[in-house]
């Protein structure tokens, strides 16, 4: 039977030897490519948190991955992480090669990315499998956080402000859609309906 290596001591090490050598060598910027492809990786292969403390530090992880996207530019992050070259988003309404690149032009290429745009809405407009990895995961990890902290995970959170019933989401007496967070009723302010969205089959 094959098994599947476990990855993650590896880009760990890599990732923080990176970054110290990083932090002592600051005008070397390849040294801060190397820091955001081994965190990235690292990120996207650590094992499943089963706590509050492990989605912790996943999530301060993400937060030093951010900085590094930030120091670097546009061009620098493509290098890294090249767009997929997919060319059929618009078919099934999804980020592609295409959309990525029409978000990368909005910006000075030969800019940090962190002086023009928040750094994660940089990555969530982009399509590399890798970078998509990491944003899947860091939403689930943000979510956990949220219930551990009395609040609505943010697929229950997202559906409630859509007008979706949800098990933890009630309304009140003027129709409002209403949580419990530490025994006080929180209201979710609920989103316009568009007509734009459509199943696809």
């Amino acid at each position: 039977m094959r098994t599947t290596k476990n990855l993650f001591p590896i880009y760990k090490r890599a990732f923080f030897n990176a970054t110290r050598e990083a932090i002592a060598n600051e005008e070397n910027k390849s040294l801060f490519h190397k820091t955001l492809f081994n965190g990235v990786k690292m990120f996207c292969h650590a094992p499943k948190s089963t706590s509050y403390q492990g989605d912790l530090d996943l999530f301060h992880i993400a937060e030093a991955v951010k900085h590094t996207v930030g120091y670097l530019t546009p061009i620098e992050f493509m290098n890294i992480f090249p767009p997929e070259k997919v060319y059929d988003g618009h078919k099934y309404e999804v980020k592609d090669y295409f959309s990525t690149m029409e978000e990368v032009k909005k910006l000075d290429l030969d800019e940090p990315i962190a002086n023009q745009i928040n750094p994660l809405s940089f990555m969530f407009e982009y399509h590399n499998w890798d970078v998509h990895r990491f944003n899947i995961k860091l939403l689930k990890i943000i979510s956990n956080l949220k219930q551990a902290q009395g609040q609505l995970g943010l697929s229950e959170e997202f559906m409630a402000a859509h007008g979706i019933e949800t098990p933890n989401t009630f309304k009140n007496s003027r129709g409002q859609t209403m949580y419990v967070c530490h025994g006080k009723p929180v209201a979710i302010e609920e989103q316009k309906k568009t007509g734009h969205l459509q199943v696809v089959k």
